[in-house]
């Protein structure tokens, strides 16, 4: 008698943050890969975008689920660690049941995050030594393929460890038609009549022509329903690793530049010219020294070593900006979060928007003075002590301020402290006269040079360095006062 084995049940833990994972038309595509490479090894696949059920059997059925698997597959990330239901819900149970022996739990490092710190996470962990996470590999298509086919020899491996703890089932042949009495075969049915016979013809030319005219007008009104929508300008996005809030700057030309020949201590921003940017995702506030830990904790960088030994913060100054850092340290921040460093031109953009203004906040120098406390700019005022400094100005701060703090400075798309506090790192190398022939789509600055490009001035300079076109320059080692924010290609 023939035997079968039942179906090694496969259950999938996962945050819908790294959805990409399952979309089979994307590079990262992993699980459809998966079930489609074991399709011969008589498993079944479970995770919530196949059959879960709305409504309060949510949670119910996760349960369930996770209690028949005998294998569970954790797509670990930073939004699996953070997501609430996996570390209430579904942990708990896939723990308690690899403790009983009853499952088989098959952690995978998606990207970097702090994963080690759960002890049954780190001691799980499918890829052998100090995992490199997938989403290094996805960029090389020999480099992703070998690990796939790891993963996937690693996850046989289970499935038969599964198909050999179980006794075969034998499978019963059908029972035997009985045999036809010819003495009871009924007669043949009357014939149709000749109408009867058009009826259906008739129908399906109905329905032909129908769907004919009825299908294009569905499609034309699913495509207007379904089309993707653009952003808005100065709309508010999350992106990144340490899940950072970034403003969008839309594609088009804006004035970069202006007819000041030159102002005291910085370098030439003439002449005005125009300049067309592709749209592009700019982080609403510069990076804090929060943010930049994250990321020395979570890649294991080994750069920043004057942040970490002078700069690096206590208690209480999480949210200033981070400063100290060299612009490699920026640029490689940015490369963690996805993303890059400005160039000097989606910089200006962000900062005066299209109308060619000043400052962020317009044209009026006067606002600084607000009393009793300047809410636009952290500058040289009162409480500092240089030739520049401004006694009629009080921001309420001795050095850099907390991210944020200047309401009032905000730029046209929400931008905040393009004027003053810290001042930023761009992509450029510096070059005095540039604009007089730089290019006028998408600029990026010269090939090379000797200094990089700073923006916007610091906690620590006067009225010219606060002008949203004003340029200034600085070697590539780490600057007490310079700090950088990140940028996001909106066609990633």
């Amino acid at each position: 008698m023939e035997t079968t084995t039942k179906p090694a049940r496969i259950f999938v833990s996962y945050s819908h943050e790294d959805s990409l994972w399952f979309d089979a038309d994307n590079r990262r595509c992993l699980i459809p890969w998966l079930i489609n490479s074991l399709a011969r090894y008589n498993c079944e696949w479970w995770f919530d975008r196949r059959g879960l059920e709305a409504g309060d059997v949510f949670e119910r059925r996760i349960r369930d689920e996770i209690e028949q698997a005998d294998i569970a597959i954790l797509l670990v990330s930073q939004a699996f660690l953070s997501s609430t239901f996996i570390r209430t819900v579904e942990l708990p149970v896939i723990k308690e049941r690899t403790a009983r022996n009853e499952l088989i739990a098959l952690p995978i490092l998606l990207e970097p995050c702090l994963w080690s710190k759960d002890e049954f996470l780190n001691s799980r962990q499918m890829m052998p030594g100090k995992p490199t996470p997938l989403v290094n590999y996805v960029d090389s298509e020999k480099e992703w393929s070998n690990v796939r086919f790891q993963i996937l020899e690693e996850i046989v491996g289970k499935v038969e460890k599964v198909h050999a703890s179980r006794k075969p089932v034998p499978i019963r042949p059908p029972k035997p038609a009985p045999p036809v009495d010819p003495t009871r075969i009924p007669p043949p049915p009357p014939p149709i009549p000749w109408y009867r016979r058009l009826l259906i013809p008739g129908i399906l030319i109905f329905l032909v022509l129908t769907l004919a005219i009825a299908v294009p007008l569905l499609l034309k009104f699913t495509r207007t329903a379904s089309a993707p929508q653009r952003p808005t300008a100065g709309e508010l996005r999350v992106f990144g690793a340490s899940r950072m809030d970034f403003v969008y700057v839309p594609a088009g030309a804006f004035t970069m530049g202006s007819d000041v020949r030159a102002r005291q201590f910085i370098f030439s921003e003439y002449p005005p010219h125009k300049v067309y940017l592709d749209a592009y995702w700019i982080g609403k506030y510069e990076v804090t020294n929060r943010q930049f830990d994250q990321f020395i904790d979570a890649s294991g960088y080994p750069g920043a070593r004057r942040w970490a030994a002078q700069y690096k913060p206590g208690i209480g100054q999480e949210e200033l900006p981070v400063c100290g850092i060299s612009w490699d340290d920026a640029a490689a921040y940015c490369r963690w979060m996805g993303g890059r460093l400005p160039t000097e031109a989606e910089w200006e953009k962000a900062a005066r928007s299209t109308d060619a203004r000043t400052y962020p906040w317009g044209n009026d120098w006067n606002i600084v003075y607000t009393q009793p406390r300047c809410t636009a700019a952290n500058l040289a005022d009162r409480n500092t002590r240089f030739t520049w400094s401004d006694s009629r100005v009080d921001d309420g701060f001795k050095g850099t301020a907390p991210v944020g703090s200047f309401p009032q400075g905000a730029s046209p798309y929400g931008v905040m402290d393009m004027a003053g506090n810290a001042q930023e790192w761009c992509a450029d190398w510096f070059e005095d006269g540039y604009y007089s022939h730089s290019l006028a789509k998408n600029p990026t600055g010269p090939a090379a040079g000797e200094y990089r490009v700073v923006r916007g001035g610091s906690c620590n300079s006067g009225r010219d360095h606060l002008a949203s076109s004003a340029r200034g320059i600085a070697d590539k080692v780490e600057m007490w006062d310079t700090g950088f924010r990140v940028v996001i290609d909106a066609a990633k």
